[in-house]
């Protein structure tokens, strides 16, 4: 090639590139090159192009050398981590610089990290998607499962009625029945929440409703119900909105779920959750006292496959996994109402999330009727 045409390429090139001698002493290296081993170029010319590299990446760039030699004019590269999350794929390659010139070895320097990104990322959310498919059967048969329960429940309390009928001097039936009516309400709670979640249209929600059956579901979860000190405040007289039930249940358990995950290791455990309103606007707050968060980390909390957890089947031990998908997810389907998601925290000092539903693009149309005939029609609300 001629020699300034290759320089040319060289300088305009988006990768790093350097080309050696034989023995590996440095010829030419260009500005991209210079920046990634940190270095500059008056300084190292004629050094070792390997003397430039921590002694792991410069093992292996010595093999590639090594391999060169034998290999003709094949292109031969490795990929190594140059940092946290920051890849390089280096390749080399022997050529003459003029036909029966000396050999030379050109190294190129490539930008992977983006790529192994993408990959991390589409790992990380197949792997959500399997874990989604999981709770999505699991849900499917404790659905069926409860509705199967119903017909020998009703037998059970109509037996023991009529036993406590005939025996009404045995005073630990009563307490039987009291179980059996809670057994009722856990799987009527089930059945509505699964009507409800298969439910696609909009329709007239009212969020304190929603927050209380999402909150007692939770209480399946033994950790919740025994070892959550819980405190609730719901503002009287919430205004209904229109929207899909599952869109904000999946944003409240998300929420609630990360802050169960955050106070894992908390000695305090308590998860405050409010609801209040004014003229404008909706407001839900949900508080925990766990592991906090970095302010200046904040705004990625809410960033597809960002997390602070390790992926699942990372980790052996009972901590909390993740995908990173959860409250990006809430970001959305909240953003999809015109609201918006806020969270403020400390580390040591829990998390805050506060979402706030506008209400004049979700109101539910009102039912007012005509003067000529009794019926009831859906018209905009009026203001």
């Amino acid at each position: 090639m001629n020699s300034d045409l290759f320089e040319t390429v060289m300088m305009l090139s988006r990768d790093g590139v350097v080309c050696t001698s034989e023995d590996g002493s440095i010829l030419r290296i260009n500005e991209r090159a210079c920046k990634l081993l940190d270095c500059a170029a008056e300084e190292v010319m004629e050094r070792s192009l390997l003397d430039l590299h921590p002694e792991q990446i410069a093992n292996h760039i010595r093999r590639l050398f090594n391999q060169a030699k034998s290999n003709g004019n094949d292109t031969l590269e490795i990929t190594e981590e140059w940092g946290n999350d920051f890849w390089i794929t280096v390749k080399l390659r022997s050529i003459s610089e003029e036909p029966g010139g000396r050999k030379v070895y050109l190294i190129q320097y490539q930008d992977d990290t983006a790529i192994r990104s993408l990959v991390k990322q589409n790992g990380e959310l197949r792997e959500g998607l399997r874990e989604a498919q999981k709770l999505s059967s699991i849900g499917v048969l404790a659905s069926g499962i409860a509705h199967n329960l119903n017909g020998p429940l009703a037998v059970i309390t109509g037996y023991l009625d009529l036993i406590c009928s005939k025996n009404p001097d045995i005073e630990e039936i009563p307490l039987v029945l009291n179980q059996a009516e809670r057994l009722k309400d856990i799987i009527a709670n089930m059945m509505a929440k699964s009507r409800q979640e298969k439910d696609s249209r909009k329709k007239p929600i009212n969020l304190n409703t929603l927050l209380k059956n999402e909150l007692k579901f939770l209480e399946s979860n033994l950790i919740f119900k025994h070892h959550i000190d819980k405190i609730y405040e719901f503002s009287p007289d919430l205004p209904d909105i229109l929207g899909i039930y599952s869109d904000f249940s999946q944003c409240f358990l998300n929420i609630v779920n990360n802050a169960l995950d955050a106070m894992n290791d908390s000695p305090v455990k308590r998860l405050a959750v409010k609801s209040w309103y004014d003229e404008k606007n909706i407001y839900i707050k949900i508080q925990d006292t766990g592991c906090g968060l970095d302010p200046e980390k904040a705004p990625l909390l809410f960033a597809p496959f960002y997390t602070t957890k390790p992926a699942v089947g990372e980790t052996i031990t009972d901590q909390p996994t993740g995908t990173g998908l959860g409250l990006s997810t809430t970001f959305q389907l909240i953003k999809n109402y015109s609201g918006k998601i806020e969270v403020d925290g400390a580390p040591g000092e829990g998390a805050a999330f506060s979402i706030t539903i506008p209400l004049e693009p979700n109101r539910p149309p009102q039912k007012v009727s005509t003067s000529s005939e009794d019926e009831a029609v859906c018209v905009p609300a009026l203001h």
